[in-house]
């Protein structure tokens, strides 16, 4: 009975140890991974196209049209306007680009701005509205000055009127006279000067009567003298 019971437990320990390492080996065994699908050719990610050296000028001054740092028209140089229009841009922006050159960095970077970065400039006689020039207008009795400010207009001042001397009539030379006036003698028809004319009525006067020498019958007799050359 012993004999039997020792050989039953015996076997049983022999299958549960054949048991544990049928576990342990399973335990141990390596797992199998799921084999991947490799992409095809078309759905691999595509770089974007670096642009082309020649093309860099042109890019890069349309994006700084698009930021408001370049006024003048895009064309395939870099010249003093692209150059003054990517300084503007560093002004603003903090950068630090090289102005003299289009370079692919300034591109780059430029394009990862969204909105405007230049402040709009306007000329004489408009101002900024959002991203347009628009012009200047002032209330009544305002106008625009030379500053760009609405001033109020002043009241016209007059000034007086010069006065002008007046016109003088140039005096004639000391040494001229004037003309003697000429009286025709009677029953000659010459003309004798206004010397002769006074001697002869002085004359014609102090031969006649002293009496009433301011009538008007000794004006007569004395013209009457004179005009006969002294005769009574």
């Amino acid at each position: 009975m012993a004999k039997a019971k020792a050989a039953e437990e015996a076997k049983a320990a022999a299958d549960k140890a054949v048991a544990d390492k049928a576990a342990a080996e399973k335990a141990a065994a390596p797992t199998q991974l799921a084999a991947l699908t490799p992409p095809a050719a078309g759905d691999a990610p595509t770089k974007p196209d670096r642009p082309q050296a020649a093309d860099i000028p042109r890019l890069l001054q349309t994006e700084l049209r698009r930021v408001g740092c370049q006024t003048s028209a895009v064309d395939d140089k870099w010249g003093t306007a692209a150059q003054r229009s990517l300084e503007a841009f560093n002004k603003s922006a903090g950068t630090s680009f090289d102005v003299k050159v289009a370079s692919l960095d300034a591109l780059d970077f430029i394009r990862t701005r969204p909105a405007r970065i230049c402040p709009l400039t306007c000329g004489s006689g408009f101002r900024p509205n959002g991203d347009d020039c628009v012009r200047i207008t002032c209330e009544p009795g305002y106008e625009l000055g030379d500053d760009d400010r609405c001033e109020r207009i002043r009241p016209a001042t007059r000034k007086p009127a010069r006065r002008e001397a007046p016109a003088v009539a140039a005096r004639p030379p000391a040494d001229s006279r004037p003309a003697e006036r000429q009286t025709p003698e009677r029953g000659t028809g010459e003309r004798r000067s206004g010397r002769d004319t006074e001697a002869l009525w002085a004359k014609c006067a102090a031969e006649g009567p002293h009496r009433r020498r301011n009538s008007p019958a000794n004006f007569n007799r004395v013209n009457s003298c004179v005009m006969n050359g002294g005769r009574i």
